[in-house]
């Protein structure tokens, strides 16, 4: 049938123990994507002094990062419905962590660009799995959504702090 957006009619207004883990894992992990799509961003200028390289070259590497980051919307919702959004949870979080470790690792303009478009398409996974995840396991929908969705502009608020802090304590590399 088709969906009313009738209000779910219940006494309990509350998450279960499970679905505070389904939130908390989706939340952290929406986190996690936003903050590593703006890290590239707040280190672009130390990224610059390391390499030598003019900031359009690091602007063209940015944005085929973001085309990346949002190419892989579709081809996630696909596989999510195919292969389970926890399995694609799981697999956005181990190629963002092996594509970081590539960026961190990357001894030239090219290899970043490569491993910063790898970086894109590994977090691009992130959003179809996501909120198919909650919205699958959580019975109060909109409540889960809303702790995902401040999760999410936590990692948007935090990720240039703490990648500019890392940046200019360390190195831009130890963002990532």
């Amino acid at each position: 049938g088709l969906v009313t957006g009738a209000a779910v009619r219940t006494t309990d207004m509350r998450l279960s123990g499970s679905e505070r883990r389904v939130v908390a894992y989706a939340s952290a992990t929406h986190s996690l994507v936003h903050v590593l799509e703006l890290t590239y961003a707040a280190v672009l200028v130390s990224v610059k002094a390391e390499f030598g390289s003019g900031l359009f070259l690091l602007g063209i590497v940015a944005n085929i990062s973001a085309f990346a980051y949002g190419a892989t919307a579709i081809p996630s919702g696909f596989l999510s419905d195919r292969l389970g959004s926890r399995r694609m949870l799981l697999m956005c979080l181990l190629a963002a962590a092996a594509a970081s470790m590539l960026v961190a690792l990357s001894p030239n303009v090219f290899v970043l660009a490569v491993s910063l478009t790898i970086l894109g398409l590994a977090i691009g996974l992130y959003h179809p799995a996501g909120l198919s995840f909650i919205s699958r396991a959580v019975r109060l929908r909109s409540l889960g959504m809303g702790y995902h969705g401040m999760a999410g502009n936590l990692g948007l608020a935090l990720a240039p702090l703490m990648a500019a802090w890392l940046a200019s304590t360390i190195s831009w590399r130890a963002a990532y």
